[in-house]
């Protein structure tokens, strides 16, 4: 009894080990600012840009008019920060994405858009580790007034409280590859008598991102043998343990 208890135990501790193992492993960042192809390690799991930085692109751009103004983050390395919690790990970064459309008297119809996006980015779990999800999550915030609008393009809905906005869903690992958009508009139209017949007024942004995976252990072949091995030696001794059957 006590010698199956030990190798029980041993077989745990094994397992154990072996997964600390996998989770301290850590392979050199490769990720430099360069367009050659990178990657730069979570902790149980790697993340691959196919074109190093130019695998990210934010931008803005007027559709129509130009009473606005508008500013954005293009460099993903300069705002990236490796979270972890639990079981799960992921990176943030911040898009720094702010539109502004309207208010300063401009005749016309003024509209603005501007994205974040990534193209060729992959997530894979290290050995002994398994990828179970992967979601992107984004907050931000945006002001409507008068005759104005605005609109999002995520493949995700977004919840909103007031003016600020979050939303999640659910990414591909294998190919990560995602636009997120905002678009606002606003019109300004001057009377005769030089009021405002028709004033708008609109702002959106992305404050804050992240893409967030899920993981979980593994045990590696060696382990689940040891495993098997261990719970039928205590098969054997509790048949062996068993007492026999009296004759009739």
């Amino acid at each position: 009894m006590q010698h199956a208890l030990r190798t029980g135990r041993w077989i745990c501790i094994t397992t154990l080990l072996g997964a600390v193992a996998h989770a301290a492993w850590a392979a050199p960042g490769t990720c430099d600012g360069s367009s050659d192809p990178c990657s730069f390690d979570l902790g149980r799991v790697m993340v691959t840009l196919a074109q190093g930085a130019a695998s990210y692109a934010a931008g803005a751009e007027f559709l129509n008019g130009e009473d606005g103004d508008y500013v954005f983050q293009p460099n993903l390395f300069s705002t990236l920060a490796l979270t972890s919690a639990g079981a799960t790990e992921g990176f943030s970064f911040v898009p720094g994405l702010q539109l502004r459309v309207g208010g300063s008297g401009r005749n016309g119809y003024h509209e603005l858009r501007g994205w974040f996006e990534f193209s060729g980015l992959s997530f894979q779990a290290k050995p002994g580790w398994r990828l179970d999800g992967l979601q992107l999550q984004v907050i931000g915030s945006r002001n409507v007034v008068g005759d104005a609008s605005w609109s999002y393009g995520l493949p995700f809905a977004l919840q909103f409280n007031g003016d600020s906005f979050a939303g999640s869903g659910a990414i591909n690992p294998d190919d990560a590859a995602v636009r997120a958009e905002l678009t606002i508009n606003a019109a300004y139209l001057e009377g005769e008598d030089g009021t405002a017949v028709s004033y708008g007024y609109a702002t959106a942004g992305f404050e804050s991102a992240r893409f967030v995976a899920t993981v979980s252990a593994v045990p590696e072949p060696g382990a689940v043998a040891l495993w098997l091995g261990g719970a039928a030696l205590l098969g054997a001794w509790g048949r062996r343990a068993r007492p026999g059957r009296a004759g009739g």
